[in-house]
């Protein structure tokens, strides 16, 4: 039975305890609240596959509130009720648009705008939706590049967000790794439905050698 808390943390904070929770949780889920009394911060979820031991994840926060310079949160870890979070969690993703960029999901039926570079990635099991604010800054920057590299190298690539991005707009070759396995399956899958498999490499390492 899998088990979850929520936070509701500053922008400033979201990283500090995100990298904390990482370690110990089985998923770790941010977004921005953008209506009613917290409109402008961050809610954050930690989800445990079992109910985490109380001790060491106080002390955890604890660790983390003082490096975020605010007081430790008020932690309440509850059973999540038995649904299909991955279902659950596409019905949840609406269209994302960052700048020249506009990022859905299969579930959503509306036509992208044409005056967009759309691409279709589903909330899944690799990090990259466009939704965490260091990827939409990162969308950010390759709308404005001022010089444009012949091809990419995108080093824990997640979902292949930022390297599909680059390829669609640009129209120059990407290669893309992951540490991950599964990381590199969504990816290549992802790549596969936005039309840009003769336009990126993707492939497992932890690290990049060229040969």
């Amino acid at each position: 039975m899998p088990f979850d808390f929520k936070l509701i943390l500053p922008e400033s904070a979201v990283p500090v305890f995100e990298g904390a929770l990482e370690e110990v949780a089985g998923a770790v889920l941010t977004r921005l609240i953008e209506k009613g009394k917290y409109a402008g911060l961050w809610e954050l979820q930690a989800i445990f596959e079992d109910q985490p031991p109380e001790a060491p994840l106080k002390a955890l926060m604890k660790n983390a509130a003082v490096r975020a310079n605010m007081p430790m949160p008020k932690l309440a870890v509850k059973k999540m009720p038995d649904v299909n979070w991955l279902e659950a969690s596409y019905q949840g993703f609406p269209p994302i648009e960052v700048r020249d960029f506009y990022i859905y999901g299969s579930h959503i039926k509306e036509i992208p705008p044409k005056d967009k570079i759309a691409l279709q990635i589903d909330a899944a099991t690799a990090f990259g939706t466009g939704e965490h604010q260091t990827t939409h800054g990162c969308l950010e920057a390759l709308s404005d590049l001022a010089q444009i590299p012949e091809s990419v190298l995108d080093v824990g690539c997640g979902s292949g967000i930022l390297g599909m991005a680059f390829a669609k707009k640009y129209h120059k070759f990407v290669d893309a790794v992951d540490i991950d396995p599964e990381s590199v399956r969504v990816a290549l899958e992802n790549a596969k439905k936005n039309g840009l498999e003769k336009q990126m490499k993707i492939w497992q390492s932890d690290g990049y050698q060229k040969v």
